[in-house]
């Protein structure tokens, strides 16, 4: 076996013991921290009598995981390695607002997808998605579309969410162009929820991208 093979095996090992449900902290009061962005590669539909916004993205994700450490001494110098995401703990980041079309809505991974870890516990993820989204902005000539992501059960003191990179927008540098559709602008906001029965803050990210229907091809 090669050393990135019994370093996979060691990793896998020791999921099985400690299980992969639980938040891989050292302290259970420890808060997790989950780095979250968007990068938009084509806009597939604006649906104007749904208000539903589909389109393809790939969703950025990185955070740290404590059972996921290792002496690259120990595996012939190996820093890094490629693991399949089901082999280890994931955050539970959902889009909050989804539609409806066609039997389908919401935040769909398109492909299988292997995360990339480094020594330190590093794990940096970016699957390709399919999203689905409702957007209550002007849906005239120009439409506003807010996505909203967060964690589906988990509160600001288990799992707190940040920007990708520290970028507040959408990037789009591998968008693919559709001539129905012209970006006008993309940006981003973290919000933070308090309800009155609870002392946790809820945190989520919204990613705002405003767009022009061009009128040949309404």
């Amino acid at each position: 076996m090669n050393p990135e093979a019994k370093l996979i095996k060691s990793i896998r090992d020791r999921y099985e013991r400690a299980g992969k449900i639980a938040r891989p902290v050292k302290q259970p009061n420890e808060t997790m921290k989950v780095d979250v962005g968007l990068a938009l590669i084509h806009i597939s539909e604006m649906n104007h009598e749904l208000s539903a916004l589909s389109l393809n993205a790939w969703l950025r994700m990185s955070w740290k995981d404590e059972f996921l450490k290792w002496d690259p001494a120990e595996f012939d110098g190996i820093k890094d390695i490629r693991i399949p995401i089901h082999y280890i703990w994931q955050p539970d980041i959902v889009l909050y607002n989804k539609a409806n079309v066609n039997g389908y809505g919401g935040m769909k991974i398109t492909e299988h997808t292997m995360a990339v870890v480094s020594y330190g516990g590093e794990v940096l993820w970016i699957p390709p998605v399919l999203i689905v989204s409702l957007c209550s902005g002007n849906q005239g000539e120009t439409t506003s579309c807010a996505l909203k992501f967060g964690s589906w059960t988990y509160d600001g003191f288990l799992l707190d969410v940040n920007f990708f990179d520290g970028k507040e927008l959408i990037d789009t540098t591998d968008y693919i162009p559709d001539h129905r559709y012209e970006i006008m602008k993309t940006s981003a906001v973290k919000n933070t929820k308090y309800y009155p029965c609870c002392k946790e803050p809820y945190p989520d990210l919204v990613f705002k991208l405003t767009f022009k229907t061009r009128e040949n091809d309404n």
